[in-house]
């Protein structure tokens, strides 16, 4: 990890006097509940071509993503949130698994977190039996209409995929794109990542954070996890309680920002997270009593 951090000031970051009415006076949605809400991570690490279906496509594992996903969980568990984790889904799997969570009462929570890591290629996730599907379809499942207990809530959301046009980059560090396709365009096509334009309450109170722009790879080392996931991990460990979510964001940003990774023909090649907000007030996990 760059060892940058910005300077912090402690009379805004650590104040502890906080309550439910006066975050929602100051611009701050409530955080008050303890456990805060549920934090779902989705792993796909191990993949499997399907015999005989030509929709399924063979993909490389993902060595180190078992780093991010514990560090994922033990970074969410320590905020307390109730932390749930599959690992090696279906689409099928994932789609039953999410509309699972829609259906469940979110009362007595504050916030949701949503975690998916795994391949991608140009504008594309793919699931343990190497299916494409959109992330749209994932994301629209938890929108207000499909789960009314979590509307004016924040509803996080954390991706590890990318696309790009390199897939090795030497001995321990991978990119998790999927090859393009033997007759494919070469060029990379702008895909919609925006899934929060528009006015309507459904799209309210969502952020989506990305490890990196369109058409760019993500990179992740085999025995030490991604570059974004561990700063992510990283900086909500040490941060979380202590200051608001964006701010902490900005960190990770330039942390892997700083970053840089070469091929064997002595390219170079960066990483710049970027993340899509529809978010009307300041997410901030302040410290909560004892359970």
């Amino acid at each position: 990890m760059v060892g940058y951090k910005p300077e912090i000031d402690d009379t805004t970051c650590t104040d502890t006097h906080f309550n439910e009415t006066k975050s929602a006076t100051q611009g701050e949605y409530p955080m008050t509940r303890n456990p805060r809400g549920y934090a779902v991570i989705f792993n796909m690490e191990t993949f499997y071509k399907v015999p005989g279906d030509p929709t399924s496509i063979k993909l490389e594992n993902r060595q180190g993503s078992s780093k991010d996903a514990e560090g994922l969980q033990d970074a969410f568990e320590k905020l307390r949130f109730i932390v749930d984790r599959h690992d090696d889904k279906t689409i099928a799997d994932i789609t039953t698994i999410t509309d699972g969570y829609a259906s469940r009462d979110h009362s007595s929570f504050d916030c949701f977190v949503f975690c998916i890591l795994t391949h991608g290629s140009e504008g594309k996730l793919y699931d343990a039996n190497g299916h494409s599907f959109q992330f749209e379809s994932i994301f629209k499942r938890l929108h207000a209409r499909k789960c009314s207990t979590l509307g004016g809530k924040p509803k996080l959301f954390f991706l590890q995929a990318c696309q790009g046009n390199q897939s090795h980059f030497g001995h321990d560090l991978q990119a998790d794109i999927v090859p393009l396709q033997p007759g494919s365009n070469t060029n990379f096509r702008e895909v919609n990542t925006n899934f929060l334009e528009g006015n309507s309450p459904n799209e309210a109170d969502f952020l989506v954070f990305f490890p990196t722009r369109l058409g760019l790879p993500a990179f992740r080392d085999d025995n030490q996890g991604s570059w974004f996931i561990q700063s992510l991990v990283e900086n909500l460990k040490q941060y979380g309680e202590s200051c608001p979510l964006l701010d902490i964001f900005t960190m990770v940003i330039r942390e892997v920002s700083c970053k840089r990774a070469g091929d064997q023909d002595g390219n170079h090649y960066d990483q710049t997270p970027k993340f899509d907000s529809s978010l009307s007030k300041t997410v901030f996990f302040r410290p909560l009593g004892a359970p």
